[in-house]
């Protein structure tokens, strides 16, 4: 199991902004990095209930812990001086012990029903991980958030510590910097490569089969997007040109089954395909549309079994291109 030491460089990068894996910081102890986390760490917010805050640790949490250890009650001034050792005891045993006690807090349990389900687990937003938007509670519109750092390394490190069985995909969509393709290599985790995110004529555009990589999943289209009949009907013409010409599609074999083709002869460990492109469907069989709230989202179910010439093909082209012996 993961131990409290492991996180606190999260807690003090999240909490203070100091990141331990920038240059500087690299090699400096739990106790230094908080020294350094102090000018950044102390905030006294009127909105936040529990009133001022160090580096995570509420004055109302610090006032609980000092009662358990029979000493008058502190004050924010107090609390801006706490010592590092009295701050990392309120970790472990108001927060860490607790949460071992039932399993590591919320996210390990999560884990571990869903290990009971699933396969492999999506990290969605992984990002996130790195950095985040933060938006002020309250506020009727984003513009007013700003960027923030997320855990990075250190809580995957741990998350890999407390589940070393677990198989994960990096769900490695939507803005992607430098630092994020960094922590999706450094973490191990594959990304995902989409088909329908391809055909956009940049033969450098990351989605193209020969820009794949093995540690990665490929798929024609996630939850979120159209169906592959759909999104080829509704896509620009120099789009469905360039698939055309790059995938060699034709009438004889079919649009759609050239394009199952090309993500199963990618490089990439896995190939995930939705039935519904299977079976060449439109719109009417979209699994989700994010943003919409419509009986339509969720609700595509197979009424009933393919028949065997569909399992047979699938199983044929899954031999062609090596994915079962």
């Amino acid at each position: 199991m993961a131990k409290i030491e492991i996180l606190i460089p999260v807690i003090i990068k999240w909490e203070a902004g100091v990141d331990p894996e920038k240059e500087g910081n690299i090699g400096l102890s739990a106790n230094e990095l908080f020294e350094k986390a102090r000018a950044t760490g102390f905030g006294n917010d009127p909105v936040d209930s529990g009133g001022a805050t160090m580096v995570g640790v509420t004055l109302a949490t610090y006032k609980a812990y000092r009662k358990t250890k029979g000493k008058k009650a502190p004050t924010a001034a107090d609390l801006r001086k706490i010592t590092y050792e009295e701050w990392a005891d309120i970790l472990k045993t108001m927060f860490w012990d607790k949460m071992k006690a039932d399993g590591f807090g919320w996210w390990i349990r999560r884990i571990e029903g869903a290990e009971k389900l699933f396969d492999v687990i999506r990290i969605d937003h992984f990002r996130g991980l790195e950095s985040y938007w933060s938006v002020p509670a309250g506020d009727d519109t984003a513009r007013n958030g700003c960027w923030k750092p997320g855990p990075g390394m250190a809580l995957l490190n741990a998350l890999k510590e407390t589940c070393p069985n677990t198989e994960f995909i990096a769900e490695d969509l939507g803005y992607m910097t430098p630092e994020v393709k960094k922590l999706q290599e450094d973490s191990g985790y594959p990304g995902m490569k989409v088909l329908e995110f391809a055909f956009d004529g940049d033969p450098t555009n990351n989605y193209l089969p020969h820009n794949h990589k093995e540690n990665a999943v490929c798929y024609t289209g996630t939850h979120d997007n159209e169906t592959l009949r759909q999104w080829y009907e509704g896509a620009p013409e120099h789009e469905r040109a360039f698939a055309r010409a790059y995938l060699g599609l034709n009438e004889e074999e079919g649009l759609m089954r050239g394009i199952l083709r090309s993500g199963l002869a990618s490089v990439s460990r896995i190939f995930v395909a939705q039935m519904q492109d299977w079976l060449e469907l439109g719109g009417e069989a979209r699994m989700n549309t994010p943003g919409l709230l419509a009986d339509c989202n969720w609700s595509w179910r197979l009424s009933e079994m393919p028949g065997w010439d569909l399992a047979g093909e699938i199983r044929s082209l899954t031999w062609r291109y090596g994915r079962i012996s």
